[in-house]
């Protein structure tokens, strides 16, 4: 399905063929759909919060493999969905920290948390994931350094 109006057409048809037919029940069925979506979206967060903490805990163990180094230079003006996986996986953890972190009155999180958590192979890419954020206004600085939502922060994908 292309498009919106095709979509549409199909739910409502879907419906009546589970025996939804009233409008105000198709869009409770509707309602309930995105919330069990947005509950499978949270989990699959919480899943990529852990890996970045799985890679951190290989790290500091040694021995094994650990989290991908990952050395391409970032084109600013990619959209999200094209971006290497372990560097969208970096943008991820840095609004999961900044969404559960609060420093004094503001929220916030200073760039060596993250840093800490992927190790120093990874330096590079941490400040390009933090490049990509702020080139969005997804993230802004504060006059402390301090990483914090930028204007544009509801408009991220990485939630």
């Amino acid at each position: 399905m292309d498009n919106e109006g095709e979509f549409v057409a199909w739910y409502i048809q879907d419906s009546v063929f589970e025996g939804v037919c009233k409008p105000a029940d198709i869009r409770a069925r509707a309602v309930e759909d995105v919330q069990k979506i947005d509950e499978r979206i949270k989990k699959i967060e919480e899943l990529k919060a852990q890996k970045a903490r799985l890679y951190a805990v290989i790290k500091h163990l040694g021995g094994g493999s650990k989290a991908p180094a990952f050395n391409e230079t970032v084109d600013f003006s990619v959209s999200e969905d094209k971006l290497n996986p372990f560097f969208k996986d970096i943008m991820y953890y840095i609004c999961d920290s900044l969404e559960n972190s609060r420093q004094s009155d503001s929220w916030g999180i200073a760039n060596d948390q993250i840093l800490s958590q992927f190790g120093v192979e990874n330096n590079k890419t941490i400040y390009s994931a933090i490049k990509w954020l702020g080139s969005r206004d997804i993230i802004v600085r504060d006059e402390d350094s301090y990483l914090q939502k930028g204007p544009k922060w509801e408009d991220r994908l990485c939630r």
